[in-house]
């Protein structure tokens, strides 16, 4: 498998990720066939990917983001271009004030599930149970609106996002939308099957006695 990380410093980030995400070690594996197969399939090494997770991680474990899915983000924000030390931070910071426009049930809200198709009442149920497929919708509907010719930088300035970086990351992640999708997808199905890679993240991640002396490390 075609990686820029060393076995040691492939372990040694996804447990310092997982101790973020509270993530069991039993599921090291799984995370191991994400990063894998995203890296095998996405035009993105994986050391930008799980250095962008690291970054998005601290927001996204409070936002109920599962760890599959804040790596599908992630890797598709490294495909995007987005430079690693700023896109993860720029994402959590607009997923904050989406959580915020939420709680408010503002006329921000109403504009929000507009853009995703939806009525405020169906996003607002989205978003308190996966907030990950909600800001997926809202990301596909600027995608749409942008293809349609309509102004997605005033979409996002009446929402709230005016930070330079932050809007310029969903920006990319609208055009690149298909990317997006792509790296969700297989960042779940990685995590669901865990068999397919297996032998290759077993490869990269050692035995599972070496896994957990550097895991022990970081908790």
């Amino acid at each position: 498998v075609a990686t820029n990380l060393t076995s040691e410093e492939s372990a040694t980030m996804l447990a310092q990720f997982m101790n973020v995400m509270q993530i069991d070690f039993s599921n090291i594996d799984k995370l191991g066939s994400v990063l894998v197969d995203l890296g095998n399939n996405i035009p993105a090494t994986e050391k930008d990917i799980l250095s962008m997770s690291q970054r998005f991680s601290s927001v996204a474990s409070i936002m109920d983001f599962s760890a599959q899915a804040t790596m599908g983000w992630s890797g598709a924000m490294a495909a995007l271009g987005v430079n690693v030390e700023e896109g993860g931070s720029a994402l959590g910071r607009v997923v904050l004030k989406m959580n915020d426009q939420v709680k408010e049930g503002s006329t921000s809200l109403a504009k929000m599930a507009k853009v995703s198709g939806m009525t405020s009442k169906e996003f607002s149920k989205m978003w308190s149970k996966d907030k990950s497929q909600a800001l997926q919708n809202y990301v596909k509907g600027l995608h749409e609106a942008d293809a349609s010719g309509q102004d997605i930088t005033g979409t996002l300035k009446e929402l709230g996002i005016v930070n330079t970086r932050d809007r310029n990351v969903v920006m990319k992640l609208a055009g690149g939308y298909n990317v997006l999708s792509k790296s969700l997808g297989i960042a779940g199905n990685a995590y669901e099957k865990n068999n397919a890679l297996e032998i290759e993240a077993e490869k990269r991640f050692g035995t599972t006695e070496s896994k957990l002396k550097l895991f022990k490390k970081y908790i």
